[in-house]
């Protein structure tokens, strides 16, 4: 077993299917001040330019759902119309998605006639996504998205 590496099997096969690097606890720091210098340009960046960034990837996503279907059954047993069907929440309709997002952080204005008062959003900084493992693909991109559009970094 290699601490550096998780390696990841087929649960059916036993055959491993891939690994993926594991960070280093001495690392972490190092991890975060880079994500936090990443972070005052991204959330500076306006809405248009972080839906510009992101919009591709939900195309990727449907250009890559045969992979990423075979992979999600393959590394978990999850049936393959499941494994279609969490790609598909997670790509569609994408734009749409993003407007959403944005709009929720728009700015508003509040006037009762006697005030004027604006409520804007700031990002926080650099957040963390820790996830279930029953929807791999959905829900750290349910997580991630809304926090990247918000100027997040992740």
């Amino acid at each position: 077993m290699n601490p550096q590496k998780l390696v990841s099997y087929n649960p059916a096969t036993g055959e491993i299917i891939g690994n993926v690097p594991v960070t280093p606890l001495s690392e972490i720091s190092q991890v975060v001040a880079s994500s936090q210098a990443a972070c005052i340009e991204w959330g500076k960046s306006s809405h248009a330019k972080r839906k510009e960034v992101l919009l591709p990837f939900g195309e990727r996503l449907h250009e890559k759902q045969d992979e990423l279907a075979a992979l999600l059954t393959a590394e978990m047993g999850k049936p393959l119309a499941d494994a279609y069907g969490e790609i598909k929440r997670a790509s569609k309709p994408y734009s749409s998605y993003l407007d959403e997002i944005e709009a929720a952080l728009s700015l508003e204005v509040i006037e009762d006639g006697y005030t004027h008062s604006e409520l804007s959003y700031v990002p926080y900084g650099v957040c963390v996504a820790i996830s279930p493992w029953n929807f791999p693909l959905y829900m750290p991109h349910w997580m991630v998205m809304p926090a990247l559009m918000a100027g997040n970094t992740v």
